[in-house]
């Protein structure tokens, strides 16, 4: 960022540290929130606000792009996200605080389409990428941060009392750019009315009805969702995967790790989510270079098979061999994890008209959101099948993803293979 004007450099480093402080949340509902309520319920219910948030999104994109004020409506999300963040802390009961995990999940996808709206506003054309993989980056760093700091404090100020730091952390960071960032690109402002609104999902729907007409992009888009659906369920369930796979050994005290016995699952929880994150981080910067190199499609299909293996690995060594789990997990799924997130979006790219972009990016986050039929579905296997069953349910979803690409493929090739016959006809 150094040959950007100072004031813009400013922003930028506003904008990029509120990856750092959305992390935060999402790592603490992980590692703190989840390992220590009911599985099934979370699961439920982290479906229902990702649907919902996946519903409004067209409403948000709108009072992103027409209104102006994306950086007013990105400060109020947060804010009442960082609220219900703090209030997991205040509440007992179980219905109350599925109710406050509601709302900031809710809340906290609302804010994230605000928050990348004011991405060319922070940063030059030429730049954008830059300012982007800073933020992504930093953002494992949000991770490490609670794994390191926030979840040792458990042991200290309890379970409960330890929201109100993360939700203060979040604040401190997420201040900057609720401050200093304001939306200034140069849009014609609108109010946000009813007609507005019909008009976003006239044009979703329409998208939808023309995707059959696309063979190609129509099956990327289903395999995308299969595979996010994974992704998301294993992110929100990993905590609780550690500690229901690991914690009887620990008490017995027969957890050990390279020679090291380990008898708190909270100190094996540490090292578990350090050891897919590191990696991750150093995964998603050299994926894209790999992805120009030799096709992103290719990198789409060698990350959604590690995931695959990543995750059979940790269904077959969970429980007994906590080694063999951490390589599967580091080695296999964190490849996975980082693949899908940085080709995904190139794929896309690729497929679409260049004057469609902005139109199928909307539908692809959309899909992105409502990719959450695995979180209802592991939950209920965790708690009533155990670990071991929850974590193997999330190959089938794969499978079903490799099938789609395989069909991707397919239409690809038909329709190459269409242009080279008409061309070849139309050869004197």
């Amino acid at each position: 960022m150094q040959n950007m004007p100072p004031p813009l450099r400013f922003r930028a480093a506003s904008w990029v540290l509120y990856d750092l402080a959305n992390t935060i949340f999402s790592a603490a509902i992980t590692f703190l929130f989840v390992p220590n309520i009911a599985a099934a319920s979370t699961g439920l219910i982290n479906s229902l606000a990702m649907i919902v948030a996946g519903i409004g999104t067209p409403i948000f994109a709108s009072l992103a792009d027409r209104t102006g004020n994306a950086g007013r409506y990105n400060t109020i999300a947060t804010l009442v996200c960082i609220v219900a963040l703090s209030l997991l802390g205040v509440f007992e009961s179980t219905p109350a605080l599925l109710t406050t995990f509601f709302i900031a999940t809710l809340f906290y996808q609302a804010a994230l389409v605000f928050y990348n709206s004011l991405l060319p506003s922070v940063a030059l054309e030429n730049r954008l990428g830059l300012v982007s993989g800073l933020g992504v980056g930093l953002g494992y760093l949000g991770t490490v941060l609670t794994l390191v700091v926030f979840l040792p404090l458990q042991r200290v100020m309890g379970l409960q009392s330890e929201f109100f730091p993360v939700a203060l952390a979040f604040l401190v960071f997420a201040l900057p750019c609720m401050l200093l960032v304001r939306d200034r690109r140069p849009i014609n402002r609108e109010k946000i009315t009813l007609p507005l609104v019909r008009q976003q999902w006239a044009e979703l729907l329409e998208t939808l009805r023309t995707l059959p007409k696309t063979p190609a992009l129509m099956w990327f888009l289903i395999a995308n969702f299969w595979a996010v659906d994974v992704l998301n369920t294993a992110i929100l369930f990993y905590g609780r995967f550690l500690k229901d796979s690991f914690e009887p050994l620990a008490k017995r005290g027969e957890l050990s790790l390279l020679g090291y016995h380990i008898f708190n699952i909270q100190d094996f929880i540490i090292i578990g989510g350090l050891a897919v994150n590191l990696p991750a981080l150093i995964y998603g910067l050299g994926l894209g270079h790999f992805a120009d190199r030799f096709g992103a499609r290719k990198m789409y299909l060698i990350s959604i098979a590690s995931f695959s293996v990543g995750l059979i690995g940790a269904g077959i060594f969970g429980g007994w061999a906590p080694l063999w789990f951490l390589i599967s997990i580091c080695f296999f799924a964190g490849l996975g994890l980082a693949g899908v997130w940085t080709v995904g979006r190139k794929i896309l790219i690729e497929l679409v008209p260049r004057d469609l972009v902005a139109r199928y990016f909307g539908l692809y986050g959309i899909t992105n959101k409502v990719s959450v039929i695995g979180s209802t579905v592991c939950g209920v296997m965790l708690q009533y099948f155990g670990p071991r069953w929850a974590i193997l349910s999330q190959v089938f979803p794969l499978l079903l993803a490799f099938f789609c690409l395989y069909m991707m493929w397919k239409s690809t090739h038909n329709s190459t293979s269409d242009e080279k016959n008409k061309a070849s006809r139309s050869s004197p």
